[in-house]
């Protein structure tokens, strides 16, 4: 009698507890799409979710991974947010790379290789060794998710038996259906508010998955007419995006933790968030070079405000150097690019010989051997000089230079301010041609010069002392000489760099060092001309500059 009872009195508790777990409410989820995006050029993306919620506790739908530091919740007061797990049906876009998820409770036949040369057959039931929830894996991104390969593959046969196949023995896999969907467990955001919002929550953050890359194009044409194009492509592989505000940003953005998801991110664990912050691994490279994105911006405050909701303080105004450009409210799916052309403006050139000839000496002053009297006499470019003709900066891309609708040539196009004056170069020039010739000059006495009829055995060098190591100083001339082939007059721009001290120059050029000669013993010039070679003649520019030679 007292077993009945004590049977009686577990179903009852049984009853109870199944009765309270159905009567427990259901957590609802809440939506959180993207409403505005800033795209950098690099692949990161400054992310505004938007999300309508519940004075109750509540899932977001959507899953994140931002960049580490860069996740917030506004408005936030008395706000918590945790991640739990829930199990969810996802889309079966990889089928063999889990047989048993993609099998599972259904009847196959397989075709299996073996020691002989006919194949065997099998027929049975594919099940689950172990009763578990695959869970979503990150991806290189950490967008998308796809359960892990497994090596076998368990059937449950007809007499009562369970057999395990290593898979790289199937041949193939014959079956009524395929399992379009698989349950997963995943990891959603718990929030639980403690007071009741007065509006929608903003849920702000960075993260990797979308970029946009700019091109420009410049067409010359008749009377120093210019025509300057800028156009981009943005490329979405985060999601889905429908009506978003978006900007795009230019600017070299200084993000330390880059290569770091946060904490909160789907999937992460201690161990991988450890192993990212300390550099042995992260998310995926950046779509473009870092030089593309090596620049410094000026900025459109009017732009400012549009890339971030929920700001609990008004703008500063303008930020020096971080432009947004904003174009509107776009729709692309993930995987999608969209071309968008941007902006147009006329402007005038001016045609040019661009002549670069870099430093023939090491930092001890003496000669370095090119090799080759083309890369000893520096190279000429067929260049355009203009100004920017844009309100907007313009940022480090591609640039295609036409003239007529005829290609001319393409270059890569620095950060250019507007107004700022700037010179692409479009091919070498092979119309105008350049030569540098440099001769010491011999400094003799009187009486050395009337005892020998060679000047360059009696050649004087005054010697100076330097932390221990013994240099000869000597004076040296140098001519430039360019030819112009052409049936016009040609403007050339030559820059002439040169180690030591300026002694005379023809033409009046501009003079200053560069940054190269913190290490040498000579201070490092450059010395720049503006001239004009007349057509079918050639101009020569003579200069002379002492340097210090060690021996």
């Amino acid at each position: 009698m007292s077993i009945q009872w004590t049977l009686v009195f577990l179903c009852t508790c049984a009853a109870a507890f199944a009765a309270e777990e159905q009567a427990k409410p259901e957590i609802p989820t809440i939506p959180a799409p993207v409403t505005k995006l800033a795209l950098f050029k690099n692949g990161i993306g400054a992310v505004v979710r938007k999300a309508n919620p519940t004075p109750t506790p509540f899932l977001v739908k959507d899953s994140m991974t931002p960049i580490h530091g860069t996740l917030w919740f506004m408005p936030s007061d008395g706000l918590s947010v945790r991640t739990v797990k829930q199990r969810v049906r996802e889309p079966n876009t990889q089928p063999f790379q889990n047989l048993t998820a993609s099998y599972e409770g259904r009847a196959v036949q397989l075709t299996l290789s073996g020691n002989s040369e006919t194949p065997s057959e099998i027929i049975g039931k594919v099940i689950r060794p172990v009763k578990e929830t695959p869970q979503k894996q990150r991806d290189a991104g950490y967008n998308s998710f796809q359960p892990s390969t497994e090596r076998f593959l368990t059937l449950s046969l007809n007499s009562g038996e369970i057999i395990s196949i290593d898979t790289s023995r199937i041949i193939s896999i014959r079956a009524l259906k395929i399992n379009q969907t698989l349950e997963m467990e995943k990891e959603a955001l718990l929030i639980t508010p403690k007071v009741k919002s007065a509006g929608p929550l903003a849920i702000c953050y960075l993260t990797k998955g979308a970029a946009w890359a700019p091109s420009y194009r410049l067409e010359l044409g008749k009377d120093s007419a210019m025509r300057l194009s800028m156009s981009t492509v943005i490329m979405n592989e985060l999601e889905d995006l429908k009506d978003v505000e978006m900007n795009l940003i230019s600017g070299y953005p200084n993000i330390k933790f880059e290569n770091a998801a946060s904490p909160m991110a789907s999937g992460m664990t201690m161990a991988e968030f450890f192993r990212q912050l300390t550099g042995s691994g992260g998310m995926a490279s950046p779509v473009l070079a870092q030089r593309i994105m090596s620049n410094k911006a000026f900025a459109s405050d009017a732009a400012m405000g549009a890339a971030v909701t929920g700001a609990t303080l008004p703008p500063s105004g303008e930020s020096e150097d971080i432009h947004y450009r904003n174009i509107g409210k776009i729709s692309l799916k993930k995987g999608e690019r969209l071309y968008l052309p941007l902006e147009s403006a006329e402007s005038t050139y001016e045609r040019i010989v661009e002549w670069t000839i870099n430093d023939r000496r090491d930092n001890w002053g003496r000669p370095v051997n090119f090799g080759s009297m083309e890369k000893y006499n520096g190279e000429l470019w067929d260049a355009v000089s203009f100004r920017n003709p844009f309100k907007s900066p313009i940022t480090t891309a591609p640039i295609e230079i036409t003239d007529g609708g005829k290609f001319l040539g393409q270059t890569t196009v620095e950060w250019v301010n507007p107004g700022q004056k700037n010179i692409l170069r479009i091919t070498k020039a092979m119309t105008v041609t350049g030569q540098v010739t440099e001769n010491e000059i011999a400094k003799t006495s009187l009486k050395e010069e009337k005892a020998s009829s060679s000047p360059a055995k009696s050649a004087t060098r005054e010697t100076v002392r330097i932390g221990g190591d013994n240099y000869w100083k000597q004076e040296i001339e140098g001519v430039l000489a360019l030819k112009n082939y052409r049936k016009t007059n040609a403007k050339a721009v030559i820059k002439l760099q040169f180690s030591g001290d300026l002694v005379s120059a023809e033409g009046n050029p501009s003079k200053q060092l560069v940054p190269q000669g913190y290490n040498s013993v000579n201070p490092r010039n450059e010395l720049t001309w503006e001239t004009v070679v007349k057509a079918d003649r050639e101009l020569k520019i003579h200069y002379r500059y002492s340097v210090l030679v060690r021996y």
